[in-house]
């Protein structure tokens, strides 16, 4: 059996037998104290053999020593995409209302 500790888009951090299921859900509004804060996008992740051992660490991750180590693991990720979708928006063609005006 394995068990994720994962934070998705710096700020919620949880654990789950199937972090693909969770991400999904998050992102469908299933639940409901992270509905109006979509689209999810996960920075980080760790598997373990047991429940017990995941929230452990999920626990260490809400404290403040946890948020810190994650914020240095995530940062390089969150640049990343940041340059990824200023080069998607530079690659979309034009909308044709703002041509034509």
């Amino acid at each position: 059996m394995s068990c994720e500790a994962c934070r998705i888009r710096r700020g919620n951090i949880g654990t789950s037998r199937d972090k693909d299921a969770r991400l999904e859900d998050h992102n469908l509004g299933k639940a409901a104290s992270t509905r109006l804060r979509r689209p999810f996008v996960r920075t980080y992740f760790e598997c373990f053999e047991s429940i017990g051992e995941g929230r452990k660490r999920e626990k260490y991750f809400k404290t403040a020593a946890g948020r810190r180590y994650l914020d240095q693991v995530e940062t390089p990720v969150w640049e990343l995409l940041q340059k990824l979708l200023k080069l998607n928006r530079k690659s979309d063609p034009p909308d044709r209302t703002t041509e034509e005006r």
